[in-house]
C-alpha cells in the first residue's frame, strides 16, 4: 500500500473541500440554522460523491463525461438551475421569516451533497486532473484506486465537518441579525455561483 498515495489523497480531498463553492456555501447556511443533523449528511453526500468522482476518473469515465460537449452543457445547466434554486429559496426564506424566533432554511439533505457536487463539470474536470496526477506513476490496481478514493472522501469531510462548526460557533455567538444577513449572503453566493457556472458553459 502507497502510504505517500494515500496521504497525497487525503491533502487533496481537504483542499478541494476548503475552495469557495456552492458546497462550502450550503454548508455554512444549514449550520447557521438548527439544521446541524441534515448539514452533516450534505457533508457526507458532497464527500462521497468526491471519492467517486476521483475513483470514475482514475478508471476513465470521467474523461468520457467531458469529452461529450452536450453532456457537459446539459449536466451544467441542471447544475445551474438547482444552485439557483437553493439560493432563490433560502433567499426567500430568510427574507419572510424576519419575525420568527428559528430562522428556518431550506432543507438539505445527503442527495443535495450528491447533486451540488456531480452537476459542476469544473469539478468533474479538477478530479481528472487529480485522478492523472495521482496515478500516472502508480501501479495500483483496484483496491489501490479505491484506497485512494476513500481518502478522498475522508479528507474532503473533514474539512466540510470544520466549516459546519465554524458556522455553529458564529450563529451561537452572533445576534439573528448578523445570523440572517450570514444567511442571505450565503444564499446571494449560491445565485452567484450558479451564474457563473453558467457563463463557463458558453
Amino acid at each position: 500500500m502507497n502510504i505517500s498515495l494515500i496521504v497525497s489523497a487525503f491533502v487533496i480531498g481537504f483542499t478541494a473541500a476548503a475552495l469557495p463553492g456552492a458546497v462550502q456555501t450550503t454548508l455554512f447556511q444549514s449550520g447557521l440554522s438548527k439544521q446541524v443533523k441534515r448539514a452533516i449528511r450534505l457533508a457526507f453526500g458532497a464527500a462521497l460523491m468526491d471519492g467517486i468522482l476521483l475513483l470514475i476518473s482514475a478508471i476513465g469515465v470521467g474523461q468520457l463525461i467531458i469529452a461529450s460537449r452536450w453532456l457537459v452543457v446539459v449536466i451544467g445547466i441542471v447544475g445551474t438551475l438547482y444552485m439557483g434554486y437553493l439560493g432563490v429559496v433560502g433567499l426567500i426564506q430568510v427574507l419572510s421569516n424576519v419575525k420568527e424566533k428559528n430562522i428556518k432554511l431550506l432543507k438539505t439533505n445527503f442527495h443535495t451533497g450528491l447533486l451540488l457536487v456531480i452537476l459542476h463539470p469544473p469539478t468533474i474536470l479538477f478530479f481528472i486532473g487529480v485522478a492523472g496526477s495521482l496515478f500516472v506513476n502508480c501501479d495500483c490496481g483496484a483496491l489501490g484506486h479505491i484506497t485512494t478514493a476513500i481518502s478522498v472522501f475522508l479528507g474532503a469531510l473533514i474539512c466540510f465537518l470544520f466549516v459546519i462548526g465554524i458556522a455553529r460557533v458564529a450563529a451561537h455567538y452572533g445576534s439573528k441579525i448578523v445570523i440572517k444577513i450570514f444567511s442571505g449572503a450565503a444564499s446571494i453566493l449560491l445565485i452567484v455561483f450558479a451564474i457563473k457556472l453558467l457563463i463557463s458553459l458558453f
